[in-house]
């Protein structure tokens, strides 16, 4: 914001991928390129503002005296467009809500998380109904109103946060390739990994069983998905969209990584030999270990 009050819109060049904090820099400039310095002065000073109240010690009281003798456009900017906290409810074995936990966490989004007990029904309540009437999670509440569906739940928050921009795209081409694997997510990596988990360690914790010819049918299932994530989706590249990871990334490793805790096939190089590099690309992000939490507790002998 502060080079977009100042210099106007971003000509500079790209830095390297590996140059983290350059490229953070040259990320956060670009996604707000499309506002005028005007716009981009109020919105750095009601930003700045909000900082200097939550440090309130003597030296950042001064300069909000300061700024508010010399500017009252910018006291009542500041005044007027707090940022507002975003409200996740969820709870950290839905692979969902681990995937918008660690969107909001990378990209610095403030967040805050409320557990709900599902084993408990606690999604039944009249008061989570209240804000997801199809009583699911995750659900977000941001500005008063509530926000389910967790791809739906994403895509609003990068319009609405000065993400990084390789993880929801400006460009029509990237984007659609995030779109794309989003919408092939569900019905293939999410429902194979996902069934497959289910019946081999959440059921036998209930004591529920499940014959062995539909355990080999959802095995033959996940080696689909997972031989066409690794063939069509990441084929002569890093990531999903390329060299960068997207939202996409973050929903299709929380579906697969849940395979950790019944030794799933999902490390095994020689057949899937781009989704094991992949898998140790994702965990090297930052705010793996916080997300990464809950499977590792219940499956202490992960790779990971």
């Amino acid at each position: 914001l502060y080079k977009q009050a100042t210099e106007g819109a971003c000509k500079q060049k790209k830095p390297s991928v590996f140059n983290l904090i350059a490229k953070a820099k040259w990320d956060a400039w670009k996604k707000v390129s499309k506002l005028n310095k005007q716009e981009a002065q109020k919105k750095y000073v009601t930003l700045f503002t909000r900082v200097a109240r939550k440090i309130n010690n003597a030296e950042s009281k001064e300069v909000l005296k300061k700024m508010e003798g010399k500017s009252k456009v910018a006291a009542s900017a500041a005044a007027g467009h707090e940022l507002t906290v975003v409200h996740l409810y969820g709870t950290m074995l839905s692979q969902p809500t681990r995937s918008i936990m660690w969107f909001c966490k990378i990209n610095a989004i403030p967040l805050e998380f409320h557990e709900v007990n599902l084993a408990a029904g606690e999604q039944r309540s009249p008061e989570f109904t209240a804000i997801n009437p199809l009583q699911k999670v995750p659900v977000v509440v941001f500005n008063e109103k509530s926000y389910f569906e967790s791809h739906s739940i994403a895509r609003m928050l990068a319009n609405n946060f000065p993400v990084a921009n390789n993880w929801y795209p400006n460009e029509s081409e990237l984007r659609l390739q995030v779109e794309q694997y989003l919408d092939w997510h569900h019905l293939n990596t999410r429902k194979a990994c996902a069934s497959l988990v289910f019946v081999k360690f959440f059921l036998p914790m209930r004591g529920g069983n499940v014959p062995e010819d539909r355990i080999n049918e959802l095995n033959k299932e996940v080696h689909v998905a997972l031989k066409n994530f690794d063939r069509v989706f990441l084929a002569g590249k890093p990531f999903i969209i390329g060299e960068e990871p997207s939202v996409a990334d973050l929903f299709a490793y929380n579906e697969i990584i849940q395979m950790d805790l019944i030794a799933g096939v999902h490390r095994n190089a020689e057949k899937y030999p781009n989704i094991v590099p992949w898998l140790n690309r994702m965990s090297r992000l930052p705010g793996h270990k916080e997300m990464y939490q809950s499977i590792q507790s219940m499956a202490p002998s992960s790779k990971l």
